[in-house]
């Protein structure tokens, strides 16, 4: 069960990133706040790869693969904080972990990876539970979308796409490197992103810098569980995982953001709950 505590860790870092960095928003742009997060995470994992890693070295044959993975996963997080910055941490958050789907597919079909129908049965549990979160609830005919939700879609096909292809890099280079190797590529994206736009950086006062770097520490962390649970669980089991970081965005909204959800919101993020025990006793 040991394994599983990669992927947990992971839930609760990328949660914790996620809210910390939305009182970041409430102060600066989107890219200039990822920009503030990535030199965090850069410098973190520079520390872990400089104490836990042996080789540098780069296959020329991944690096096409790892361009790729930074563009996408730039994207795929620009869309997001874009969506953070509009709508409210606790609902952004089931939404945009709906990559899973996309994640569950690419893992089957191409790394031959395959789990059992209570497994299955607790994904498509997970899903729905974020759908409707993001929709406000079944009546379809007075659908009230969240706002960023469209901007949330967008970070769902990215991030698919990046997560479901990170065994590779991670199977290449191990889950320390790849990690500072794909959000320092990220960081260095995103700030030039940032730098082109001429975008305003705010300044470190107040409550801004210890949430930038929290946010930032606990974003690394995130990579590397996540990075450790792909080697020990695979990506789609640890996607299926994953995908309940809208519970810890809930519950850290609720005690450091105040965020409020009704009655039936929080059914939601309980039935994402439910969809995570079945897929971890699967």
């Amino acid at each position: 069960m040991i394994e599983y505590l990669y992927s947990l860790g992971a839930v609760g870092s990328f949660a914790l990133n996620n809210v910390l960095f939305k009182k970041v928003l409430n102060k600066a742009e989107p890219a200039a706040a990822i920009a503030m997060r990535g030199l965090v995470i850069s410098v973190a994992l520079a520390i872990f790869a400089f104490l836990f890693v042996d080789s540098f070295y780069v296959p020329a044959s991944l690096i096409p693969l790892l361009l790729l993975e930074i563009i996408v996963g730039s994207a795929g997080i620009l869309f997001f904080f874009k969506a953070l910055q509009k709508g409210r941490a606790s609902i952004i958050g089931a939404i945009g972990h709906i990559y899973v789907i996309i994640v569950a597919l690419v893992g089957i079909f191409l790394f031959g990876e395959s789990h059992t129908l209570l497994r299955w049965a607790g994904a498509a549990i997970v899903m729905a539970g974020g759908l409707l979160a993001a929709s406000g609830g079944l009546r379809l005919g007075e659908l009230k979308w969240e706002g960023g939700t469209r901007m949330a879609c967008v970070s769902i096909l990215c991030w698919g796409i990046y997560y479901s292809y990170m065994r590779g890099v991670v199977d290449a280079l191990g889950p320390v490197y790849s990690s500072f190797l794909l959000e320092s590529g990220i960081f260095v994206c995103i700030l030039s992103y940032a730098l082109i736009m001429r975008k305003k950086f705010p300044k470190a006062e107040g409550a801004l810098l210890p949430c930038a770097i929290g946010g930032g520490i606990a974003g690394a962390i995130g990579a590397i569980a996540y990075a450790f649970s792909i080697d020990a669980l695979g990506v789609v089991l640890t996607a299926m995982i994953v995908a309940a970081v809208p519970v810890a965005n809930a519950i850290f909204a609720m005690v450091l953001l105040g965020e409020k959800l009704q009655r039936r919101e929080y059914a939601y993020v309980l039935l994402i709950a439910l969809g995570l025990a079945l897929v971890a006793s699967g």
